[in-house]
């Protein structure tokens, strides 16, 4: 039975436009005009953009990065309990552990999610990610995800799986929310928080058919300026404009 991947962007790539003190809305600065001298303050905007890539082309210690498009997945075949990595001068970006990946396999699909800043002002970042678990709610040993975490770059904070399963979009899905560490500057874009994805080879017909026709993939960004945030940290400053997260608002508002 093929398995279509579909949505690993949701609908929500546009714009986000947060604000350190609420929710939603323009960030908040002011804009204003002296009368006595003409200068101006300018307004910042905080806006991101997800990107979901995939290799093509690939040559040796090359590869070329473009929109992903949806495609099969089948159970993976490796020997052993898992597959091993690709030699450091094969990833993405050679030697770079950030775009560490699995060793070259047809079963193992590409989805490099990044996340750009489109803004003026350079911004904390977090990714949410809903991965599709099935009728039955495990995770385990149907679908693999390929990550990055504070364990392989010092730019990500740790995945942290949410407690339970949610409803998004009508799919029973895990959801975990990762941290970018750092400020993200104007027109600079992160290293991947998701890089690739593959189904177990113990995955069975009956297992195919829990998630019907396809599985899916839900990522949603949330950002909010990093200047004038006092001492807080990332995963703080987030947490003041973002005080709850519930992934079946965030995912299906």
């Amino acid at each position: 039975m093929k398995i279509g991947v579909k949505g690993l962007i949701l609908i929500f790539l546009a714009v986000i436009l947060v604000s350190a003190l609420s929710v939603a809305g323009t960030v908040a600065y002011l804009s204003s005009e002296a009368e006595n001298s003409g200068s101006v303050v300018t307004v910042g905007r905080v806006e991101v953009r997800i990107n979901e890539q995939a290799r093509v082309d690939c040559t040796e210690n090359e590869h070329t990065l473009v929109q992903y498009e949806n495609s099969p997945i089948y159970p993976t075949y490796y020997s052993g309990s898992s597959i091993e990595w690709a030699p450091a001068d094969e990833w993405v970006v050679p030697n770079d552990s950030a775009w560490k990946v699995v060793a070259d396999n047809s079963g193992v699909i590409d989805k490099f999610v990044t996340v750009t800043n489109t803004g003026t002002n350079a911004a904390y970042v977090r990714t949410l990610i809903a991965v599709e678990v099935g009728e039955n709610a495990v995770a385990d040993p149907y679908i693999h995800v390929v990550v990055n975490d504070k364990n392989s770059t010092s730019e990500i904070g740790e995945w942290k799986w949410l407690d339970g399963f949610y409803n998004v979009n009508g799919s029973t899905c895990a959801v975990a929310v990762v941290t970018y560490l750092n400020p993200v500057q104007p027109g600079e874009t992160t290293v991947p928080s998701l890089k690739q994805v593959y189904l177990d080879k113990a995955v069975t017909n009956e297992m195919c058919e829990s998630f019907g026709d396809s599985f899916d993939i839900y990522v949603k960004a949330q950002a909010v300026q990093s200047d004038n945030m006092g001492n807080l940290t990332a995963e703080e400053a987030l947490e003041a404009a973002f005080p709850s997260i519930d992934p079946e608002k965030v995912f299906n508002n």
